[in-house]
C-alpha cells in the first residue's frame, strides 16, 4: 500500500509541474517539516455508534513542498505539500499520507518578505498496524480536511526562502480497523468501520530553492526590460 501511494504521491507532483501555466515557469521547490500539530480528534464506530475522545500532537514528520510563487510579486500563489506525518499522545505510532493544496493571496509583498494568506486542502491516507504474538491489528482510513492558512516567505539573496505557514484544520477520515488473533487453541478475525473527526491547529518549516522565481520579475517580460538582479538585487 504504501509503495503504492508513494508512487502515486511521485505523479501527482509531476502532473502538478508538468501542467502548470506558462506564467508559473518560475517556481521554487524544498523541504518542508511540521514543527506543530496540536489538537483533539473523535472516533465513531459505525455499527454501535460507539465514541471515544483522543489527543492530537505530532511527533515530526518530512516531505517535499512546491510553490508557484514565493518571491514574486503577484496576487496569487498556489502551494503543494507532499508529506508523513508520525502522530503522538493517544495516535501514537499512526502515520497520515498527506497531500496538501493551499491557495494563498499575497496581502504583502516586498523584495524580502512575502505575506500570505488563503485556505488549505487536505487529501490525507492514515494507517496504524501493531504485530504481536497473539495478532495483527490493522487500521487504514481515507481522509478530507479544510482550514484557512496563513503564510510567511522570508527571501535570503535571489534563490534561498525560509517559510513559516500556520493553519487550523477540520479533518474528517472514514476507515476500516481489521482484527486477526491467532492462539494454539483457535482464532479470530473481525472488522469495523469507522469516522474520524479531527481538529488541529498547525506549523510548518519549509525550505525552498527558487528557480527563477524574483521580486518584480515576470514571464512574459521581455528579457533587455528586466532589471540586473545580478547587480542590485540586494
Amino acid at each position: 500500500m504504501l509503495r503504492k501511494l508513494t508512487a502515486y504521491l511521485f505523479i501527482v507532483s509531476i502532473t502538478v509541474l508538468i501542467f502548470l501555466p506558462k506564467e508559473t515557469s518560475a517556481f521554487g521547490i524544498g523541504i518542508y517539516v511540521p514543527i506543530v500539530g496540536s489538537g483533539s480528534g473523535t472516533v465513531t464506530d459505525i455499527d454501535t455508534d460507539d465514541e471515544f475522545d483522543y489527543d492530537m500532537k505530532y511527533a515530526g514528520g518530512f516531505g517535499i513542498v512546491l510553490d508557484t510563487k514565493v518571491a514574486k510579486d503577484g496576487l496569487f500563489n498556489y502551494r503543494l505539500n507532499l508529506g508523513m506525518i508520525n502522530g503522538d499522545e493517544d495516535r501514537e505510532d499512526y502515520k497520515y499520507y498527506v497531500m496538501d493544496h493551499s491557495f494563498g493571496f499575497g496581502v504583502l509583498r516586498t523584495r524580502f518578505v512575502r505575506l500570505w494568506i488563503g485556505h488549505q486542502v487536505r487529501l490525507a491516507y492514515m494507517n496504524y498496524s501493531d504485530e504481536t504474538s497473539y495478532g495483527n491489528y490493522d487500521v487504514s482510513g481515507i481522509g478530507f480536511g479544510l482550514g484557512p492558512v496563513l503564510g510567511a516567505n522570508f527571501n535570503f539573496g535571489p534563490v534561498f526562502t525560509a517559510e513559516l505557514d500556520l493553519g487550523y484544520r477540520v479533518s474528517s477520515y472514514a476507515g476500516t480497523a481489521e482484527y486477526e488473533y491467532d492462539s494454539e487453541y483457535y482464532y479470530e478475525s473481525d472488522s469495523a468501520d469507522f469516522t474520524q473527526t479531527e481538529n488541529v491547529f498547525f506549523v510548518n518549516l519549509s525550505l525552498i530553492f527558487r528557480i527563477a522565481d524574483v521580486f518584480g520579475r515576470t514571464s512574459t517580460q521581455p528579457d533587455d526590460e528586466k532589471p540586473d538582479y545580478d547587480q542590485d538585487y540586494y
